[in-house]
C-alpha cells in the first residue's frame, strides 16, 4: 500500500511541477552492516543464540525472497540514473532463493551445523521481482546470493 501511495504521489508532482521521477522498488538486498530486524541479521543472531543439537523452529521461511547485493543496487542506481528512466521499475534478479536453505546455509557457515533446523507451517510468501520492465531498458542483475552469504558474520556484533 505504501508503494502504491509512493506512486501515485510522485506521478502527480512529476506532473504539476514537469518533473522527470525515477522510482525504484528494492526487493530483499543484504549488508553486513545491518541491524537485526533485517532477514539475514536476524537469523545470524537467533542461530548464535541457539544451544547445540536443540530443534529450532522458525516462522515464516517457506518462502523465497529475490536478494541483491548492494554493489548490485548501486549499480542500478547508477544504470537508471545514466539513462534518465523516468516511472517506476521493480528492481531484482527474478531468481527467488528459499529462505529454509538461507537459514540452513548461515548455520553451516557459522559451524552451527549442530542445530536442527525446521520451517514452521504457515504461509509461504514469495517477494521475487518481475524483471520484465529492468530487461526492457537494457539491464538485469544475476543472482549473487552465495556471495551474499560469505558476508555474513560468524556471530553477531
Amino acid at each position: 500500500m505504501t508503494r502504491l501511495r509512493g506512486e501515485q504521489w510522485y506521478k502527480a508532482y512529476a506532473r504539476e511541477f514537469d518533473l522527470n521521477i525515477c522510482i525504484g522498488t528494492f526487493f530483499s538486498f543484504y549488508d553486513s552492516l545491518q541491524p537485526s530486524l533485517y532477514f539475514i541479521p536476524a537469523m545470524i543472531h537467533k542461530i548464535h543464540a541457539e544451544e547445540k543439537g536443540v530443534t529450532l523452529e522458525i516462522q515464516g521461511v517457506n518462502g523465497r525472497r529475490d536478494f541483491l547485493t548492494v554493489p548490485q543496487l548501486c549499480q542500478i542506481i547508477q544504470h537508471l540514473f545514466a539513462c534518465k528512466h523516468q516511472g517506476a521499475i521493480n528492481v531484482g534478479t527474478g531468481v527467488g532463493t528459499p529462505l529454509i536453505g538461507v537459514v540452513k546455509k548461515i548455520a553451516s557457515l557459522m559451524g552451527r551445523d549442530v542445530l536442527i533446523i525446521n520451517a514452521k507451517i504457515d504461509e509461504v510468501i514469495f517477494y521475487v521481482t518481475d524483471i520484465g520492465s529492468l530487461s526492457s531498458i537494457g539491464s538485469w542483475l544475476s543472482s549473487q546470493f552465495d556471495q551474499v552469504l560469505t558476508e555474513c558474520p560468524e556471530k553477531p556484533c
